[in-house]
């Protein structure tokens, strides 16, 4: 597996903005992104993928402020979520104008035409929202507390189907082995509209990033989810099950399991994916305790700061 590239060269500080490149911030902001921004993800995507090439990029303001963005970059184009919610994680929020100057001075150092950042704003040290950027989308989070009972904080409906699927032989069961996933991912994929790589999954499980859950009857997996695992987020990122697992309910009992282990391992928040289009899988994850927050999209192409599409309504942090 190659090695993620990060930047370590100094660069000289843009005069007009007082942005300067610091490999400081690199070490100590990133570790507060979520799975995206993780080494190891930005390596299996390198494998993936020869045409890719990763940065991890650290900034810093004649104040004090830092910033951290990781990066894929293919081509004429850079994106800090090539698969992922992956976006500027900085120890304050930035206003629209830190944020336009920081892309273009990290756009001119790359020699891309197109930076596009897309995060999720949760509301932890290190991760402010920041005072600018397009909402594309919602995704459901669900927040853990150390001392929380997970499974006795799920809406009725949800324990109900827990119960359901137990009293029907459901047995949840988590290791690093995809293989049953990817049998049901590859079914159950033929309706999504976007496909990841078969590859990817495993080569993310092999470094110990990705952890995938099984429900099973009598042995038979009926339903399988993928989940990307954080120091403070895990991301419960790709999913599937069969028609048996689908008249029993198992996905209750399944992403029940994966969130208390959460819970278990000290993570904040699980994010549970964006639904759009998708009315039923949205209430199941209402059900299983998701808040809905904004997935937020800041794009720079060439020069130019696209911060709001006509069709797109913008974001403002609470208090910008």
């Amino acid at each position: 597996m190659t090695s993620v590239n990060v930047l370590r060269m100094a660069y000289q500080q843009d005069a007009r903005t007082g942005w300067r490149f610091d490999v400081g911030a690199t070490s100590d902001l990133a570790p507060l992104g979520p799975p995206f921004a993780d080494p190891r993800f930005l390596a299996a995507l390198e494998d993936l993928d020869a045409g890719w090439s990763t940065q991890t990029l650290g900034a810093a303001l004649e104040d004090g402020t830092r910033a951290v963005l990781s990066l894929g970059i293919k081509g004429s184009r850079a994106e800090s979520v090539p698969y992922g919610y992956g976006g500027i994680v900085a120890d304050r929020a930035l206003e629209a104008t830190e944020v336009a100057s920081l892309l273009k001075l990290v756009c001119a150092r790359l020699e891309v035409r197109t930076i596009r950042c897309r995060y999720v704003p949760l509301p932890v040290a290190g991760r402010p929202a920041h005072a600018c950027g397009t909402v594309v989308a919602s995704t459901p989070v669900v927040p853990l507390a150390p001392d929380q009972d997970v499974e006795a904080g799920l809406a009725k409906r949800a324990r109900q189907s827990i119960r359901r699927a137990r009293r029907a032989g459901v047995v949840v069961s988590a290791s690093s082995d995809p293989a049953a996933f990817l049998r049901i991912y590859a079914d159950a994929s033929k309706r999504f509209s976007s496909v990841y790589p078969r590859r990817l999954t495993s080569l993310l499980a092999e470094a110990g990033l990705g952890r995938v859950y099984d429900a099973a009857i009598d042995g038979e997996v009926v339903a399988s989810a993928y989940v990307l695992m954080g120091g403070t987020e895990w991301m419960y990122w790709l999913a599937g099950q069969t028609e048996r697992g689908r008249l029993v309910e198992a996905g209750y009992p399944l992403v029940a399991e994966l969130l208390s282990d959460a819970r278990t391992a000290g993570v904040r928040w699980v994010n549970l994916g964006a639904s759009t289009g998708l009315p039923g899988v949205a209430s199941f994850k209402r059900r299983m305790n998701g808040v809905d927050l904004p997935v937020i999209e800041q794009v720079l192409v060439r020069g130019r700061l696209r911060f709001m599409p006509r069709r797109d309504r913008p974001y403002r942090a609470p208090g910008a």
